[in-house]
């Protein structure tokens, strides 16, 4: 347990999950990636022995392709897209527990908020990227860009 939060546990916990969840390979990548798309982004929040959120912000192509992997089905299938904000929030969901757990170790008691996933510009996006207090930038294979945050 470290009570020390570094672009590192995050970038770690996030190529995890995608692995395990979505099956998408990622690996560090540094701010100067572009975005390819719109970016849609989730946060939810964390209360106990430390209060705060933690963002997952990735291009509507990301998202479906989280959806589809979830679900089983192709990427351009119309459930993928209309299931999008859901799977990003799905991510982030298990990424939060896995961080609170790493960050704090597993006797915590933190409460974790419910997602709340929108659509937002990349301007907005780097916005609150540049402002966290640690973040940190993956790609995947296909050079897209996901980022995690801490606000």
């Amino acid at each position: 347990m470290t009570n020390t939060v570094d672009s590192e546990m995050l970038t770690e916990i996030v190529s995890e999950v995608l692995e395990e969840a979505a099956f998408i390979f990622t690996e560090t990548a540094d701010e100067t990636l572009n975005w390819n798309d719109d970016v849609v982004e989730s946060t939810i929040t964390y209360e106990g022995q430390e209060n705060g959120k933690l963002s997952l912000a990735v291009d509507n192509e990301m998202a479906r392709n989280f959806a589809a992997n979830l679900l089983g089905i192709e990427p351009d299938d119309p459930a993928a897209a209309s299931r999008s904000e859901e799977a990003v929030s799905e991510m982030l969901n298990i990424v939060c527990g896995i961080f609170v757990e790493r960050w704090l170790g597993k006797t915590n008691h933190c409460r974790l908020g419910i997602p709340s996933t929108k659509a937002i510009s990349i301007d907005e996006e780097l916005s609150h990227f540049r402002s966290a207090k640690c973040n940190a930038v993956l790609e995947d294979e296909e050079g897209k860009r996901i980022d995690i945050y801490v606000r």
